[in-house]
């Protein structure tokens, strides 16, 4: 009906990061003054948050479900917000993020401690998309992203001086491993 057409036009609720390392994030946004906000998490009928807003900003900390599972995805949790204005029209909007607040896992093959090579492959396991970084006596050598199946390998040139590798796994939420 024409109600959807005004749907949407007073709750402004701004993005989440796609990823995040903490247990909870701030919900900000707009609606209009006096009117009645709820925040929900996931599937809780319960509210979160029922307040009144008196002016027409709202700063609200939700505390995340680490265990959740939303879309078939670990950690993945949607927050959904709803107002009524004071003519009680409502307007809704969902927002969503991925708690990850494990580190990659970084298993790598055999590298031999001594090598009179000019270059070493350096290969092993990671966690799909997470990016790694290669570095050789703390300059960047390589940085690439982890495929599906979760393997990677590199080669990588080397001076004649001794040279120290230090190799990082980071993913997309920003925690790292090396």
């Amino acid at each position: 009906g024409t109600d959807e057409a005004v749907a949407g036009s007073f709750l402004k609720v701004d993005p989440l990061p796609p990823y995040t390392t903490t247990t909870y994030v701030n919900v900000t946004g707009s609606t209009k003054p006096n009117s009645k906000l709820y925040i929900f998490l996931n599937d809780d009928p319960t509210a979160k948050v029922q307040k009144i807003v008196n002016t027409s900003k709202f700063a609200e900390q939700i505390y995340l479900n680490f265990g959740a599972v939303q879309d078939g995805i670990a950690g993945k949790n949607k927050i959904k917000i709803i107002s009524w204005d004071p003519e009680m029209k409502k307007d809704s909007e969902t927002v969503e993020t991925i708690v990850d607040m494990n580190k990659p896992i970084l298993k790598l093959n055999d590298i031999s401690g001594f090598t009179n090579e000019q270059q070493i492959n350096i290969s092993g396991i990671s966690e799909t998309g997470a990016r790694v970084e290669i570095f050789v006596n703390n300059q960047s050598k390589k940085a690439f992203e982890v495929a599906g199946n979760g393997t990677f390998d590199a080669i990588i040139q080397l001076g004649n001086q001794n040279q120290t590798l230090t190799i990082v796994a980071k993913d997309k939420a920003g925690n790292s491993e090396s």
